[in-house]
């Protein structure tokens, strides 16, 4: 979770900092809407969304951000070892900050759960990441 956390606390700052630049770069008619148009970009708030479902044969944790988003390619290999895109602007730089092993080893974990990962993404539109988890062979009873 705190793996999941850590990428859509990063991609909801990402997104904001994407919104900022587009902002400050677009060509304003009158200093009103400059200043209006800063203002909107600032004020834009990242979201994440932790949402637990009870299904018939599994349980099902997601998280959902409204981030920067994953392009095709960087959602196809999101889960590899050592893949990133964080290199360079990694909220807090650290030695263990952009190391691409954050989503691998999320996966690696459901794995050993018997449990699957789907991710779904749309650039500039934020990621949800599902995990399914099936239930013990024998369920306590509520």
């Amino acid at each position: 979770l705190e793996n999941l956390l850590c990428n859509a606390r990063d991609a909801t700052f990402e997104e904001r900092n994407r919104l900022r630049e587009k902002a400050r770069k677009q060509e304003y008619q009158t200093a009103a809407e400059r200043q209006a148009g800063l203002l909107a970009a600032a004020s834009w708030q990242g979201k994440v969304i932790l949402r637990v479902e009870v299904l018939p044969s599994q349980a099902a944790l997601s998280m959902q951000d409204n981030g920067i988003g994953m392009s095709e390619e960087t959602l196809a290999r999101c889960t590899e070892a050592h893949f990133t895109t964080k290199r360079d602007n990694a909220l807090h730089e650290g030695l263990a900050s952009g190391m691409g092993l954050g989503l691998s080893f999320v996966a690696w974990v459901a794995e050993q759960q018997r449990g699957t990962l789907e991710i779904t993404s749309k650039l500039h539109h934020g990621t949800t990441i599902r995990m399914l988890f099936p239930y013990a062979a024998e369920r306590i009873s509520e």
